[in-house]
Protein backbone atom coordinates (compact mmCIF):
# COMPACT_ATOMS: atom_id res chain seq x y z
CA UNK A 1 0.00 0.00 0.00
CA UNK A 2 1.03 3.28 -0.74
CA UNK A 3 -0.49 6.99 -0.13
CA UNK A 4 -2.12 7.57 -3.39
CA UNK A 5 -3.75 4.00 -3.49
CA UNK A 6 -4.91 4.78 -0.13
CA UNK A 7 -6.04 8.42 -0.57
CA UNK A 8 -7.98 7.23 -4.11
CA UNK A 9 -9.43 4.58 -1.94
CA UNK A 10 -10.78 6.88 0.15
CA UNK A 11 -12.28 9.77 -2.21
CA UNK A 12 -13.84 6.97 -4.33
CA UNK A 13 -15.04 4.58 -1.13
CA UNK A 14 -16.88 7.84 0.46
CA UNK A 15 -17.56 9.75 -2.38
CA UNK A 16 -15.28 12.37 -0.87
CA UNK A 17 -15.72 15.42 -3.63
CA UNK A 18 -14.67 18.54 -1.50
CA UNK A 19 -11.53 16.31 -0.94
CA UNK A 20 -10.93 15.34 -4.54
CA UNK A 21 -11.03 19.01 -5.28
CA UNK A 22 -8.31 20.23 -3.74
CA UNK A 23 -6.39 16.64 -5.22
CA UNK A 24 -3.84 17.74 -7.75
CA UNK A 25 -2.79 15.06 -10.52
CA UNK A 26 0.93 16.67 -9.89
CA UNK A 27 0.72 15.21 -5.94
CA UNK A 28 0.57 11.49 -7.85
CA UNK A 29 3.08 9.34 -8.89
CA UNK A 30 2.89 9.59 -12.45
CA UNK A 31 1.46 5.60 -12.54
CA UNK A 32 -1.53 7.37 -11.54
CA UNK A 33 -1.96 10.36 -13.48
CA UNK A 34 -3.96 8.40 -16.22
CA UNK A 35 -6.43 7.56 -13.60
CA UNK A 36 -6.66 10.94 -12.38
CA UNK A 37 -7.41 11.67 -15.65
CA UNK A 38 -10.06 8.95 -16.31
CA UNK A 39 -11.64 10.02 -12.96
CA UNK A 40 -11.77 13.49 -13.62
CA UNK A 41 -13.43 13.07 -16.71
CA UNK A 42 -16.30 10.98 -15.27
CA UNK A 43 -16.76 14.07 -12.60
CA UNK A 44 -16.91 16.66 -15.61
CA UNK A 45 -19.33 14.29 -17.45
CA UNK A 46 -21.67 13.29 -14.26
CA UNK A 47 -20.92 15.92 -11.82
CA UNK A 48 -20.02 13.40 -9.55
CA UNK A 49 -17.31 10.74 -8.59
CA UNK A 50 -17.85 7.47 -10.14
CA UNK A 51 -17.81 4.14 -7.97
CA UNK A 52 -15.49 1.51 -8.24
CA UNK A 53 -17.75 -0.44 -10.16
CA UNK A 54 -17.78 2.71 -12.79
CA UNK A 55 -14.32 2.62 -13.02
CA UNK A 56 -14.00 -1.30 -13.75
CA UNK A 57 -16.59 -1.06 -16.87
CA UNK A 58 -15.05 2.31 -18.30
CA UNK A 59 -11.62 1.39 -18.20
CA UNK A 60 -10.07 -0.81 -20.96
CA UNK A 61 -6.31 -0.61 -20.57
CA UNK A 62 -5.37 -3.35 -18.44
CA UNK A 63 -2.58 -2.08 -16.56
CA UNK A 64 -5.37 0.68 -15.23
CA UNK A 65 -7.62 -2.18 -14.81
CA UNK A 66 -5.77 -3.42 -12.24
CA UNK A 67 -4.68 -0.59 -10.75
CA UNK A 68 -8.30 -0.26 -9.71
CA UNK A 69 -8.93 -3.78 -8.08
CA UNK A 70 -5.19 -3.16 -6.41
CA UNK A 71 -6.77 0.04 -5.01
CA UNK A 72 -10.04 -0.95 -4.36
CA UNK A 73 -8.80 -3.48 -1.75
CA UNK A 74 -6.72 -1.58 -0.01
CA UNK A 75 -8.01 -1.47 3.72
CA UNK A 76 -7.21 1.98 5.63
CA UNK A 77 -8.58 3.38 8.82
CA UNK A 78 -6.93 6.85 7.70
CA UNK A 79 -9.68 9.71 6.46
CA UNK A 80 -9.17 10.90 2.91
CA UNK A 81 -8.28 14.96 4.33
CA UNK A 82 -5.41 13.67 6.44
CA UNK A 83 -4.33 11.30 3.55
CA UNK A 84 -4.02 13.97 1.09
CA UNK A 85 -2.30 16.30 3.87
CA UNK A 86 0.97 13.15 3.79
CA UNK A 87 0.14 13.29 -0.18
CA UNK A 88 0.82 16.74 -0.54
CA UNK A 89 3.62 17.03 1.94
CA UNK A 90 5.92 14.03 0.35
CA UNK A 91 5.39 15.55 -2.86
CA UNK A 92 6.40 18.95 -1.52
CA UNK A 93 9.27 17.16 -0.02
CA UNK A 94 10.23 15.63 -3.67
CA UNK A 95 9.80 19.15 -5.35
CA UNK A 96 12.24 21.00 -3.21
CA UNK A 97 15.22 18.30 -3.29
CA UNK A 98 14.93 17.84 -7.20
CA UNK A 99 15.27 21.38 -7.51
CA UNK A 100 18.12 21.79 -4.67
CA UNK A 101 19.96 18.92 -6.60
CA UNK A 102 19.15 21.15 -9.68
CA UNK A 103 20.45 24.33 -8.54
CA UNK A 104 23.51 22.76 -7.29
CA UNK A 105 24.57 20.82 -10.51
CA UNK A 106 23.52 24.70 -12.41
CA UNK A 107 24.70 26.91 -10.28
CA UNK A 108 27.81 29.36 -10.69
CA UNK A 109 30.56 28.48 -8.38
CA UNK A 110 31.46 32.28 -7.74
CA UNK A 111 28.00 33.30 -7.98
CA UNK A 112 27.47 36.60 -5.87
CA UNK A 113 25.48 36.23 -2.88
CA UNK A 114 22.08 38.29 -4.31
CA UNK A 115 22.15 35.97 -7.47
CA UNK A 116 22.32 33.18 -4.92
CA UNK A 117 19.30 33.80 -2.86
CA UNK A 118 17.29 34.99 -5.36
CA UNK A 119 17.39 31.91 -7.00
CA UNK A 120 16.43 29.93 -3.67
CA UNK A 121 13.72 32.68 -3.63
CA UNK A 122 12.61 31.45 -7.52
CA UNK A 123 12.49 28.12 -6.09
CA UNK A 124 10.17 28.62 -2.98
CA UNK A 125 8.03 30.75 -5.68
CA UNK A 126 7.55 28.58 -7.90
CA UNK A 127 6.67 25.40 -5.56
CA UNK A 128 4.09 27.40 -4.55
CA UNK A 129 2.99 27.75 -7.51
CA UNK A 130 3.00 23.84 -7.56
CA UNK A 131 1.07 23.28 -4.29
CA UNK A 132 -1.66 24.78 -2.16
CA UNK A 133 -0.37 25.78 1.12
CA UNK A 134 -3.82 27.09 2.21
CA UNK A 135 -6.99 26.60 2.69
CA UNK A 136 -9.22 27.53 -0.79
CA UNK A 137 -12.39 28.51 1.52
CA UNK A 138 -13.40 29.38 4.75
CA UNK A 139 -15.36 27.64 7.04
CA UNK A 140 -19.07 28.86 6.59
CA UNK A 141 -20.34 27.27 9.81
CA UNK A 142 -17.47 29.03 11.80
CA UNK A 143 -17.53 32.29 9.93
CA UNK A 144 -17.61 35.31 11.98
CA UNK A 145 -19.70 38.47 10.46
CA UNK A 146 -17.49 40.87 11.57
CA UNK A 147 -13.12 41.10 11.61
CA UNK A 148 -11.68 41.75 15.07
CA UNK A 149 -10.95 45.29 16.18
CA UNK A 150 -7.04 44.48 15.77
CA UNK A 151 -7.41 43.61 11.78
CA UNK A 152 -9.98 46.82 11.26
CA UNK A 153 -7.57 49.15 13.33
CA UNK A 154 -5.56 47.80 10.13
CA UNK A 155 -7.75 49.52 7.77
CA UNK A 156 -6.23 52.23 5.79
CA UNK A 157 -7.89 55.07 2.91
CA UNK A 158 -5.51 55.38 0.35
CA UNK A 159 -4.84 59.48 0.83
CA UNK A 160 -6.26 60.19 -2.57
CA UNK A 161 -9.28 62.16 -1.09
CA UNK A 162 -10.88 62.98 2.09
CA UNK A 163 -14.84 61.68 0.71
CA UNK A 164 -13.31 58.89 -0.70
CA UNK A 165 -11.48 57.90 2.35
CA UNK A 166 -13.74 58.66 4.49
CA UNK A 167 -15.95 56.05 2.42
CA UNK A 168 -14.02 54.02 1.70
CA UNK A 169 -10.91 51.98 3.20
CA UNK A 170 -8.73 49.11 2.77
CA UNK A 171 -7.46 45.85 4.48
CA UNK A 172 -4.04 44.75 4.17
CA UNK A 173 -5.42 41.72 2.45
CA UNK A 174 -7.05 43.95 -0.37
CA UNK A 175 -5.27 44.19 -3.98
CA UNK A 176 -5.80 47.57 -5.38
CA UNK A 177 -4.92 48.20 -9.21
CA UNK A 178 -4.10 51.45 -10.13
CA UNK A 179 -4.13 51.55 -14.68
CA UNK A 180 -3.76 54.67 -17.02
CA UNK A 181 -2.05 55.37 -20.03
CA UNK A 182 1.62 57.21 -19.72
CA UNK A 183 1.66 60.50 -18.20
CA UNK A 184 -1.78 59.55 -16.26
CA UNK A 185 -0.82 59.65 -12.73
CA UNK A 186 -0.06 56.60 -11.68
CA UNK A 187 3.49 57.40 -10.15
CA UNK A 188 1.13 60.21 -8.37
CA UNK A 189 -1.19 58.22 -7.03
CA UNK A 190 1.43 55.72 -5.58
CA UNK A 191 3.69 58.57 -4.17
CA UNK A 192 0.42 59.73 -2.28
CA UNK A 193 -0.90 56.24 -1.26
CA UNK A 194 2.98 55.95 0.06
CA UNK A 195 3.00 59.19 2.06
CA UNK A 196 -0.46 58.53 3.34
CA UNK A 197 0.56 55.18 5.03
CA UNK A 198 3.77 56.74 6.59
CA UNK A 199 1.59 59.49 8.37
CA UNK A 200 -0.68 56.88 9.73
CA UNK A 201 2.24 55.81 11.54
CA UNK A 202 3.23 53.21 9.76
CA UNK A 203 5.80 51.73 6.66
CA UNK A 204 5.07 51.67 3.24
CA UNK A 205 7.24 49.79 0.77
CA UNK A 206 7.57 50.82 -2.89
CA UNK A 207 9.49 48.65 -5.55
CA UNK A 208 10.19 50.59 -8.75
CA UNK A 209 11.37 49.52 -11.87
CA UNK A 210 10.80 53.28 -13.46
CA UNK A 211 12.16 55.81 -11.51
CA UNK A 212 15.22 55.78 -9.04
CA UNK A 213 14.93 56.01 -5.18
CA UNK A 214 16.05 59.79 -4.82
CA UNK A 215 12.96 60.25 -7.68
CA UNK A 216 10.71 58.43 -5.40
CA UNK A 217 11.84 60.12 -2.35
CA UNK A 218 11.44 63.77 -4.20
CA UNK A 219 7.85 63.10 -5.48
CA UNK A 220 6.97 62.20 -1.75
CA UNK A 221 8.34 64.87 0.31
CA UNK A 222 6.97 67.07 -2.19
CA UNK A 223 3.35 65.72 -1.62
CA UNK A 224 4.44 65.81 2.27
CA UNK A 225 5.54 69.09 2.86
CA UNK A 226 3.93 71.13 -0.41
CA UNK A 227 6.62 72.23 -1.78
CA UNK A 228 6.16 72.41 -5.55
CA UNK A 229 8.32 69.25 -7.35
CA UNK A 230 9.57 71.16 -10.28
CA UNK A 231 11.57 73.55 -7.10
CA UNK A 232 12.39 70.79 -4.94
CA UNK A 233 14.31 68.56 -7.84
CA UNK A 234 15.97 71.71 -8.47
CA UNK A 235 16.68 72.98 -4.86
CA UNK A 236 15.36 76.30 -5.89
CA UNK A 237 13.83 76.45 -2.39
CA UNK A 238 13.14 79.74 -0.40
CA UNK A 239 13.81 79.68 3.33
CA UNK A 240 10.85 78.21 4.46
CA UNK A 241 10.60 75.76 1.50
CA UNK A 242 13.64 74.60 3.10
CA UNK A 243 12.92 74.18 6.73
CA UNK A 244 9.57 72.45 5.57
CA UNK A 245 11.78 69.72 3.71
CA UNK A 246 14.00 69.87 6.36
CA UNK A 247 11.78 69.28 9.12
CA UNK A 248 10.37 65.90 7.06
CA UNK A 249 13.42 64.61 6.26
CA UNK A 250 14.41 64.55 10.05
CA UNK A 251 11.06 62.83 11.08
CA UNK A 252 12.37 59.46 9.11
CA UNK A 253 14.93 59.13 11.44
CA UNK A 254 15.26 58.42 15.81
CA UNK A 255 16.89 61.83 17.34
CA UNK A 256 16.22 63.23 14.04
CA UNK A 257 14.23 66.64 15.80
CA UNK A 258 17.91 66.97 17.53
CA UNK A 259 20.15 67.88 14.18
CA UNK A 260 16.68 69.97 13.01
CA UNK A 261 17.85 72.50 15.38
CA UNK A 262 21.09 72.00 14.99
CA UNK A 263 20.40 72.51 10.74
CA UNK A 264 18.25 75.72 11.98
CA UNK A 265 21.82 77.24 13.20
CA UNK A 266 23.76 76.88 10.10
CA UNK A 267 21.04 76.69 7.36
CA UNK A 268 23.26 73.91 5.38
CA UNK A 269 21.55 71.11 4.62
CA UNK A 270 24.03 68.46 2.86
CA UNK A 271 25.76 69.08 6.37
CA UNK A 272 22.18 68.30 8.02
CA UNK A 273 21.60 65.20 6.12
CA UNK A 274 24.91 63.82 6.98
CA UNK A 275 24.70 64.11 10.31
CA UNK A 276 21.21 62.11 10.39
CA UNK A 277 22.69 59.19 7.96
CA UNK A 278 25.89 58.63 9.69
CA UNK A 279 24.68 59.20 13.33
CA UNK A 280 20.99 58.50 13.93
CA UNK A 281 19.03 55.36 12.67
CA UNK A 282 15.53 55.48 10.44
CA UNK A 283 12.76 54.85 12.91
CA UNK A 284 12.17 51.38 13.33
CA UNK A 285 8.70 50.69 12.58
CA UNK A 286 7.56 54.27 10.15
CA UNK A 287 9.94 54.12 7.06
CA UNK A 288 9.04 54.91 3.39
CA UNK A 289 11.59 51.81 2.01
CA UNK A 290 12.31 52.42 -1.91
CA UNK A 291 13.39 49.36 -3.67
CA UNK A 292 14.58 50.41 -7.24
CA UNK A 293 15.18 47.26 -9.72
CA UNK A 294 14.92 47.87 -13.58
CA UNK A 295 14.89 43.98 -13.83
CA UNK A 296 12.69 43.66 -10.62
CA UNK A 297 11.53 39.48 -10.49
CA UNK A 298 9.09 38.07 -8.13
CA UNK A 299 11.86 35.97 -6.49
CA UNK A 300 13.95 39.49 -5.61
CA UNK A 301 10.62 40.90 -4.22
CA UNK A 302 9.45 38.03 -2.26
CA UNK A 303 12.88 38.38 -0.76
CA UNK A 304 12.92 41.89 0.63
CA UNK A 305 9.45 41.48 1.91
CA UNK A 306 10.76 38.68 3.80
CA UNK A 307 12.92 40.69 5.36
CA UNK A 308 10.92 43.16 6.07
CA UNK A 309 7.59 43.04 6.65
CA UNK A 310 6.93 42.12 9.95
CA UNK A 311 10.09 44.21 11.23
CA UNK A 312 8.61 47.41 9.49
CA UNK A 313 5.04 47.11 10.19
CA UNK A 314 4.06 47.67 6.73
CA UNK A 315 0.60 48.69 6.10
CA UNK A 316 1.37 49.31 2.32
CA UNK A 317 3.28 47.27 -0.66
CA UNK A 318 3.09 49.71 -4.00
CA UNK A 319 4.89 47.76 -7.04
CA UNK A 320 5.24 50.46 -10.14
Amino acid sequence: MNIASALLKQVIATQDFETWSYLRKEYLPTEYQLLHKLIDKHCENFHSLPTFDNLKLGIRDRQTQEKVFAIESVDIGVDAPTLLEYLKNEYTQKEILNSLENYIDNSVLFADADESVEQLHQIVLDIEDRVDLTEPTENMQRISLFEPEEEIGKYLGLGLNTDYDHEIKFSPRDLVLVGGRRGAGKSLTCANIANNVYNSGRSAIYFTIEMDSRSVFQRICSIATGVPFSRLRTKNLSMTEWEKVAAWWAGRYQQGHERLKEYRQHRNFEKFHDELSNNCVLLPTQQIDVVYDASLTLASIRANLDKKVKKLNVGVIIEL
